[in-house]
């Protein structure tokens, strides 16, 4: 028989591609991006910034949920033959950066929100593709872009730590060396 079959105890159930599909899609979605946002804000859900630093997340956030609301509430995808999509890089940049995993995971996950509404509203395109193939995609791109800046970020957050303890060394280094300068001092002037 054509198409894809699942055989179980009872009998032999057709399995409907698209839907396993839509399904692991799905699954995967909460994994990169729900899990992370939860995790991110659960295990600390207060923080201390400065006034300088809470005007940054302000304004990344604001610049990353104004790209995502142009380019998936409206049916603009290209500009000369450009596409659209590129404007998400330069938000998602400064937040993996500057920012951290924190707002990279809060970014991702109301991003992912935003333009899944926009999708399933049907104003994200307008190529004439059935809603839910286009929801299908547009999770799919999603979760390239998660996996992308979930990578990101955390080789910054990497550096930014082996910065850290590289400057803790070598407070410890500067210290055993006046140690040491003010220890000959002291045996020369014996």
């Amino acid at each position: 028989k054509p198409g894809k079959y699942i055989s179980i105890e009872n009998g032999v159930i057709p399995i409907n591609a698209p839907t396993f599909d839509t399904f692991w899609i799905g699954h995967i979605f909460s994994l990169l991006i729900v899990s992370p946002f939860v995790i991110r804000w659960l295990a600390h859900p207060d923080f201390k910034r400065s006034r300088v630093e809470i005007i940054e997340i302000i304004l990344a956030m604001s610049l990353l949920f104004g790209v995502f609301v142009f380019l998936f509430f409206t049916a603009i995808e290209q500009v000369r033959g450009i596409p659209l999509v590129y404007m998400i890089f330069p938000p998602l940049l400064w937040i993996a950066l500057r920012l951290g995993s924190r707002f990279m995971t809060l970014g991702l996950f109301c991003v992912s929100m935003i333009a899944l509404s926009g999708t399933a509203l049907g104003y994200s395109t307008s190529t004439g593709m059935p809603t839910r193939e286009l929801l299908f995609l547009t999770q799919v791109f999603l979760e390239v872009v998660a996996v992308i800046f979930l990578i990101v970020t955390a080789v910054e957050e990497e550096r930014r730590t082996a910065t850290a303890r590289l400057r803790g060394h070598i407070g410890d280094l500067e210290a055993a060396r006046a140690r040491n300068r003010k220890e000959d001092e002291a045996q020369t002037t014996c």
